[in-house]
Parts: structure tokens; C-alpha cells; sequence
């Protein structure tokens, strides 16, 4: 792949030389960038056991999207709707995926300060270093982006013709680029504006906001110009907002290819397709490329905790004093309870890994409020994407950045490691889990009333086992354990996408039936309840030989 990628950028030099790119150097740049990726740990071969498996990882990860980009293009094959409002869909499918990775992957590359100190002493100008870093976010985002693309190129080939589905998969390629330079001007003109000391912080609730638009963004797109399916041969108008939703300016592409009807408006759209992703290279290469380096050099991303000591916070009693007093129940658990409630209250890696997820429940809750037709399910799909959400918290207390600091738990004199597990999971459920009920229990009191307590009852307790059931793997980690490397952010990602749209809807479907009855409701989720604080009590007896090196 790396010879393919550095073979096109050879093709395209002279843009890169037209923008005073430092050439030589930034294709210098890019190569290493790309072994180091294929490789993903540093001085590992072809031959190393880490280097198959996180192989492995991201060929399933691409395997995965390509399977869901069937069932999409599946659908869209059967859908009865003018060409231009299922390329509107698909369009926008395709753009909310490239966002997504984006945030979950690829954001912390942008915003990389490595390169900064190794190579800005060298002879090497911002601008060179911007454009690899960015050619480095496209490749892979490429490579994603035509896994979620596969089925509906196919579908839209056998449906609408073979040059129809060529004109699609260029105008994909197209909207990675165009999504990828609109994402990162927005970051880099945030650089502009926003003091450095406090764009790390923006960062976390840029992302939450970024995931709620674009939600709130496709559901709207989902809905609007609907029509009926005595006019599916006919050309659409041209709406105002088509102008301001790239999806739009594609769509209406693809319509006027297939009627060959080529009106102003239509032409217009052609060319803000084909021009913004240059437009949007020369705005960030004029103006924020130069200062987004210096400005970078001062934001230490790099820095998981709050520097400032606080000469107060051993004698302060709070919230976390009183919890550990109360739930843990010994030296070890203590400790691991203060270890994890700390780093995931400060650590601004784990903050960026996290807070996106809650974006959507604010959505959900949005989508249950103004839902008159068929509100049980709302209610439904809010309380199990809480369960989602907290099940992706639990997950992630494992991973870290720092995890090489791991080894002071096989130093330290703990005889038994399943306490420090029962302390990491006592804090998510004091500091997570119960605060986020408390939230969408108000909230759907506030629209319903008590009524709602049994599906509330009955949706914890299947949230606490749902978690507790891990006490059955062979082996675990300890908390913070697991490098936070690409394999398993793309491994991670696979499994939440196969328990978002698999586990929760199958937990959602045995509830919706359960919760016929009051006297079920109580029965099924006492007994859940206990089943979960047995399984918990059951971690503590977990010994050094089932804890992962």
C-alpha cells in the first residue's frame, strides 16, 4: 500500500509544488509515517506475532463496514424514492461515517505535537508537515471510506447502470477529501481564534457537539424532500439548502447525470463538488497551515493530567471520600477505586475517547420527548443506548496511553488482583452509571410520570449484569493496562459497532416483552439485580494466572 500511495503522490507533485510544498520532504515524511502505521509498533517485521495480529484487527475492521455498507446498499436497492433523495442518503451515510472515524481515530494524528519537536528544528517548513499529516488522516480514511462504500458502489451499479456507479465511487473519493479538509479547517481556524490553554479543554465538547450536529444533521436529512412514488423518472428541484449540505451538491450530481438534464442550478452545484476541496486546500494553506504549527507547539496534548498541584486536595472530603469510605472495603480496593476515579475525572485522552458517545443520548432523549406514535420504543432506545454508552465506559478504563506504567501493579504487594478490579468497577458505577441514570430517570419522569419506573428498574439491572458477565473470561486486564495503539481503537471500535446494533437491540426486544407485566418487570429485574451482585463479588476471587501480562 505504501508504494501505491507514494506512486500517486508522484502523479499529483506539481499541486503540491503549486502550494510551495516542500516536495521531497513531505513524500519523505509520508513514507515513514505509512511503515510506521502498517507496522503499528515500532521495530516490529512481517514476521512479528503483534504485527499479524494487528493486521488481523484492521482487515476485520474493514470487514465489518464492508458487510454494514451491504445491508445499507441492500436497502437502498429495494427503497422506492427519487434518484436524488437516495443519493441524498447515501451521500450523507458516507459523510457522517468519514466524520465519525475521523473523530474516533484519526483527530489525535492531526493534532500529533510529536512531529513538531522532531522535525520544525530540522530544515522542514509547517506547511510540509501539515500536508503529510493530512495525506497520512486521508490514506487511511480512504481505505475506510471505500469499505463503507462497497455496497452501495455495487448497488448502485446493478440498479442505476455501470457509469452511474463509476461517477459514485469518484464522487466518494471526492467527499473523504472534502470532509477531511472542511474537519480540519475547522480545527485549525478554532486554533486561530481560541487561546491554546484553552483549546484542549474545547476539544473534548467540540467532539460532543460535532456527534450531536452530525446525528441531528442525518435524521434531518432522512426526512426532508420525501415524495411520491408517481414521480420517481422526474428530475428534483433545486432547494436553497442544498447549497449548504455537501450531500446535496453529490446528489444532485448523480440526479443530473442519470435524466442528463443540466439546468444552472445543477451546474452550480458541479462546480462547488468539484472546486471546494481546492478551495478549502488554498484557504488552509494560505492562512492557518503557517500558524497552525506554532500554535500546535504550545497545546500539550500530550499531557494526560492537570499540572497545577492542588495543596487543598488531601485534606478536602467530597463526593470520591465519602464513596470510598462507604463502598470499598479494603487497602486494595481502595487504591484502585482513587486510581481510576482520578485519572478518568482529569485525563483529557480518556475525555476524548468517552464524552463523544454521549452526544447521541441526547438525541435519543430528544427523539422520546417528541415521539406521539410509538413512545415505548423511544423510551426503549434511550435507556439502552445509556446502557451502551456505560458498557463503552467500562471498556475503556483498561486502555491507556501511559500503559507501560503498568508494571507497578506486578511490583506491588497485592496477592490478590481481582480486588483491584473490584475497586476500578466501583468507581465507573459511582462515577459514571449512576449520575447518567439519575439524568435519564429525571427526565423521563418529567414526561411521564411514574409509570416508567418498572422500565427504568428493569433497564439498570440488565445494564449492571450486562457488565458484571465479564467475571466469566478466561483472562483480564488490570486497569490502564492496554497500549491505546490503532489495532485496538479498530478492534474496539468493531466490537461497540457489533454490540450497538446486535447485543442492545436483542436486550432491547426480551425488555419490550418482559415489561408486559408490572409483576415481570419486578420479578425478571430483582433477579437480574442478583445475578449481577453475585457475579461482581466473584471478581475479587480472580487470581495473578487469569491477569493478562
Amino acid at each position: 500500500m505504501t508504494k501505491a500511495v507514494l506512486w500517486l503522490l508522484d502523479r499529483i507533485a506539481w499541486l503540491f509544488r503549486y502550494f510551495s510544498i516542500d516536495y521531497p520532504a513531505m513524500r519523505a515524511i509520508v513514507e515513514v509515517k505509512l511503515i510506521a502505521e502498517n507496522r503499528r509498533l515500532h521495530g516490529l517485521g512481517k514476521k512479528h506475532k503483534a504485527y499479524d495480529d494487528n493486521k488481523k484487527t484492521f482487515i476485520r475492521t474493514l470487514l465489518v463496514q464492508v458487510l454494514f455498507s451491504f445491508i445499507y446498499g441492500l436497502g437502498f436497492f429495494f427503497v422506492k424514492q427519487h434518484v436524488f433523495n437516495m443519493m441524498l442518503m447515501s451521500f450523507a451515510f458516507i459523510m457522517f461515517m468519514i466524520c465519525f472515524n475521523m473523530i474516533s481515530d484519526f483527530i489525535e494524528v492531526l493534532f500529533d505535537t510529536n512531529d513538531n519537536v522532531i522535525l520544525l528544528p530540522k530544515p522542514i517548513d509547517s506547511r510540509t508537515l501539515w500536508a503529510a499529516r493530512l495525506i497520512h488522516i486521508m490514506v487511511f480514511l480512504g481505505i475506510l471510506t471505500i469499505a463503507n462504500s462497497v455496497g452501495l458502489i455495487i448497488f448502485t451499479s446493478i440498479k442505476l447502470g455501470i457509469s452511474v456507479g463509476i461517477l459514485f465511487f469518484f464522487f466518494v473519493l471526492l467527499l473523504c477529501v472534502l470532509t477531511v479538509f472542511l474537519s480540519s479547517l475547522l480545527y485549525l481556524g478554532l486554533i486561530k481564534i481560541i487561546p491554546a490553554d484553552k483549546l484542549r479543554d474545547l476539544m473534548i465538547y467540540m467532539q460532543i457537539f460535532f456527534t450531536i450536529g452530525l446525528s441531528v444533521g442525518y435524521q434531518f436529512i432522512a426526512r426532508v424532500n420525501k415524495t411520491s412514488i408517481t414521480a420517481l423518472d422526474e428530475l428534483s428541484p433545486i432547494h436553497d439548502w442544498y447549497y449548504l449540505a455537501p450531500p446535496a451538491w453529490f446528489a444532485a450530481g448523480i440526479d443530473s447525470f442519470v435524466h442528463e438534464q443540466y439546468t444552472p442550478a445543477h451546474i452550480m452545484l458541479w462546480m462547488m463538488l468539484i472546486l471546494m476541496p481546492f478551495v478549502a486546500l488554498f484557504l488552509l494553506n494560505r492562512y492557518l497551515a503557517p500558524l497552525f504549527s506554532k500554535t500546535l507547539s504550545a497545546i500539550t496534548f500530550g499531557e494526560t493530567l492537570h499540572s497545577e498541584p492542588n495543596k487543598t486536595l488531601g485534606n478536602r472530603i467530597g463526593i470520591f471520600t465519602f464513596f470510598s469510605y462507604i463502598f470499598t472495603k479494603n487497602i486494595i480496593e481502595k487504591a484502585a477505586f482513587e486510581l481510576v476515579w482520578k485519572i478518568i475525572s482529569r485525563d483529557r485522552r480518556f475525555k476524548l475517547r468517552i464524552y463523544p458517545t454521549f452526544g447521541m443520548l441526547l438525541y435519543f432523549l430528544y427523539k422520546y420527548y417528541n415521539d406521539h406514535t410509538t413512545p415505548n420504543v423511544s423510551r426503549l432506545l434511550a435507556l439502552y443506548y445509556s446502557t451502551f454508552t456505560l458498557y463503552v465506559i467500562a471498556q475503556q478504563i483498561f486502555v491507556s496511553d501511559d500503559w507501560k506504567a503498568a508494571w507497578i501493579y506486578r511490583v506491588a504487594p497485592v496477592t490478590n488482583p481481582g480486588e483491584i478490579l473490584t475497586g476500578a468497577y466501583k468507581a465507573v458505577v459511582l462515577k459514571h452509571i449512576l449520575p447518567l441514570y439519575v439524568v435519564v430517570t429525571l427526565a423521563l419522569l418529567y414526561h411521564e410520570g411514574i409509570a416508567v419506573l418498572d422500565d427504568i428498574f428493569l433497564n439498570i439491572s440488565v445494564t449492571l449484569m450486562y457488565i458484571s458477565v465479564g467475571v466469566f473470561q478466561v483472562h483480564f486486564k488490570l486497569p490502564f493496562s492496554t497500549e491505546n495503539d490503532t489495532a485496538t481503537r479498530k478492534s474496539a471500535n468493531m466490537v461497540r459497532i457489533l454490540v450497538m446494533f446486535v447485543v442492545m437491540p436483542v436486550m432491547g426486544f426480551v425488555h419490550f416483552f418482559v415489561a408486559q407485566t408490572l409483576a415481570g418487570t419486578i420479578v425478571v429485574g430483582t433477579g437480574f439485580y442478583m445475578i449481577a451482585v453475585i457475579l461482581f463479588r466473584q471478581y475479587r476471587y480472580i487470581a495473578w494466572d487469569r491477569i493478562k501480562a
